[in-house]
């Protein structure tokens, strides 16, 4: 059998590597995409929208949240009753 260039008679291709000259990539531990993208903490931090988080909204996480106003329930017969008029 004959090779292009002649490699095998001439001896050059059993002189190469057999190992990739490329290091694997390394994995991610992190899948947040500030660890993706390599943020540094000089960058103001982002919330999950893309809105930066500022000293006032860290400050408004530990307050306690306002209690919602209970939605009014009607029964089924008021709800008869209210259609009817």
């Amino acid at each position: 059998m004959t090779y292009p260039f002649g490699f095998f008679a001439s001896g050059i291709l059993p002189y190469l590597p057999f190992y990739s000259y490329h290091p694997l990539p390394q994995k991610r531990a992190s899948y947040f995409i500030k660890d993706i993208l390599g943020v540094n903490d000089d960058v103001p931090q982002l919330d999950d929208f893309g809105r930066s988080i500022t000293s006032e909204s860290i400050n408004s996480i530990n307050r306690p949240m306002k209690k919602k106003k209970a939605r009014t329930t009607f029964s089924g017969r008021q709800i008869f009753e209210l259609e009817k008029q």
